[in-house]
């Protein structure tokens, strides 16, 4: 997924996706690096849920919270997840 970037600019957010396999699956990450902080963070991760592929990142138009996509079985879900970075 390509990276996306807070209306206040202050965090970008993108998605790793690795394929481990096939008995395994995909594991994917939504990463943020903060700008002010100079540091990158792992804000979820699909451990929890093996073989669900996420994409498909936006912002909220506040910025508190992500939007994205999950793949399962050729099924996508979407899902809201908390910035929990400040």
């Amino acid at each position: 997924a390509m990276p996306v970037t807070s209306a206040d600019g202050d965090l970008t957010a993108w998605i790793n996706s690795f394929y481990m396999g096939q008995e395994a699956g995909w594991l994917s990450k939504i990463m943020v690096y903060d700008i002010w902080a100079g540091e990158v963070y792992e804000l979820a991760s699909s451990e929890q849920s093996p073989s669900e592929l996420w994409h498909s990142l936006a912002w909220s138009p506040d910025g508190t919270q992500l939007a994205f996509t999950a793949e399962l079985n050729g099924e996508r879900t979407i899902w809201m997840i908390e910035r929990n970075i400040d």
